[in-house]
């Protein structure tokens, strides 16, 4: 049996990953996205909030940071972030989905600073659902 290389694992673990919290939102296919390059970025487009009335607003995450809220301006320009989710940089799906839910409640579930971490330690944490036990360090 042929092993799937480490940055075959990674890139199908983030794709995996970024597929499951979209599937945790109920967003379909086609409203979320992964570019798994050297930025490794995700964007997932969540349904309109209350917040932003009228304003397409997403997911968007990288290793750096984890995930943010990212609102459209609407001058057009790129989307900015409006905070971020929480302490953890690859968090469980269904945390996503839990801090969506509040963030519909209450806006102020919005942190200031990214989450915790190192990007190492964040795409080690997204192979891991590469489906390959262990992620990157069963390849390696």
């Amino acid at each position: 049996m042929v092993r799937p290389s480490g940055d075959e694992v990674m890139v199908r673990g983030f794709a995996h990953y970024t597929e499951r919290v979209a599937q945790e939102l109920g967003v379909p296919a086609g409203n979320w996205a992964v570019r798994d390059d050297d930025a490794w970025e995700g964007y997932v487009g969540i349904p309109e909030l209350e917040l932003y009335p009228g304003r397409e607003v997403a997911l968007v995450w990288n290793p750096d940071e984890g995930w943010a809220l990212a609102v459209e301006t609407g001058s057009g320009e790129d989307m900015i972030l409006a905070g971020y989710l929480g302490s953890a940089r690859v968090p469980p799906p269904s945390a996503v989905r839990s801090f969506v839910e509040r963030l519909r409640r209450d806006g102020r579930a919005l942190r200031t600073t990214p989450a915790h971490g190192t990007r190492e330690e964040a795409l080690r944490a997204v192979a891991d659902y590469g489906g390959v036990g262990g992620g990157v360090a069963a390849v390696e």
